[in-house]
């Protein structure tokens, strides 16, 4: 069972803890998206930022990731599907086999319309570095609304909206990227959300220098992602929809969501001298997913999905690090 796909909107959890912002140069954006590049480590927002106490990040993942490839002079045009990389390339050797690459992600996006503080996309580079100087390539990040969850052919030259201008150079390590993408999450939520990323002289460009990055659908972490910070409440009515939808016996399931409903009951009454309880009903909720990865029933992927999105909670409710 691949759980990206049985889940319906995969998700992860992003680590609470903050890491230093790094970059390599200023990067301009659009009035649409803002840009944070980041050095390493787990992705972060801007200073003043939604993430703190009694918060929490899931972490979504494409329901279709893949790249369209376009040969001007071949008359080719090629590519997609639902699992692969996101590309944004070009790559010429003959007079008549210029390639661009432009890559695709799309989310199914739930319901966190009870708690939604903020969400960005995160863009985390795959590839090998360079010493011979070269100059950075431009990218231009896009969205639409009208997904499918299947990238195809016709979707090379849709209609999009802009978002930002971003630059990656193959001179330095790979890059993590992240765009404030707030209030297109928040229109989006029960629907879809595609982004676009390509070159910015696509389709004009014709020198010999291969150019530009990817982004891994199967990389861990993955290359595409879209964080998005949440109450407590609502990250675990988030996390029984998950557990719903993952077709467990009806014995497993509520086993699972009985502890999580009596630790969203105590969440939602707004009294923090209560959230000790909470704590201890999500302590009693990874002990049953233990023991459900203990007897096999559950997919290993989806165990560790539930259990660091439980951890979050715990770690926004405060709760002690390790589970009573």
């Amino acid at each position: 069972m691949d759980p990206r796909r049985s889940f319906g909107a995969a998700l992860t959890i992003a680590s609470l803890a903050l890491s230093a912002f790094g970059c390599s140069r200023d990067l301009p954006t659009s009035t649409a998206g803002s840009l944070y590049p980041v050095s390493g480590g787990p992705a972060q927002p801007p200073a003043g930022g939604a993430e703190g106490p009694r918060r929490a990040v899931a972490i979504l993942v494409p329901r279709a990731i893949a790249s369209i490839r376009h040969f001007p002079e071949l008359g080719i045009l090629d590519g997609g599907g639902i699992d692969g990389d996101a590309q944004s390339t070009y790559f010429r050797t003959t007079e008549t086999n210029r390639e661009f690459r432009r890559g695709f992600a799309e989310f199914a996006v739930p319901d966190f319309s009870g708690g939604f503080l903020s969400a960005k996309l995160v863009l985390r580079e795959t590839r090998a570095s360079i010493a011979a100087p070269v100059p950075p390539d431009r990218h231009e990040l896009s969205s639409y609304s009208d997904v499918d969850l299947n990238v195809t052919t016709r979707d090379f030259d849709r209609p999009t909206s802009p978002l930002a201008a971003f630059e990656t150079d193959p001179n330095l390590d790979p890059q993590t990227f992240e765009f404030d993408v707030s209030s297109l999450v928040a229109q989006s939520q029960r629907a879809g959300l595609g982004f676009r990323v390509k070159l910015e002289d696509d389709p004009g460009f014709t020198g010999f220098v291969p150019r530009g990055t990817a982004f891994s659908g199967s990389s861990t972490p993955p290359g595409v992602t879209l964080e998005v910070t949440t109450t407590l409440p609502a990250a675990i009515d988030h996390l029984e929809d998950v557990i719903q939808r993952m077709h467990l016996s009806r014995s497993l399931e509520a086993r699972l969501l009985a502890p999580l409903e009596e630790a969203a009951r105590v969440l939602r009454d707004e009294n923090p001298n209560n959230d000790g309880a909470a704590c201890g009903q999500l302590g009693a909720f990874l002990r049953e997913l233990d023991a459900a990865a203990r007897s096999g029933v559950v997919d290993p992927q989806a165990v560790s999905d539930l259990e660091q999105l439980a951890l979050s909670i715990r770690s926004g409710a405060g709760c002690p690090e390790s589970p009573a």
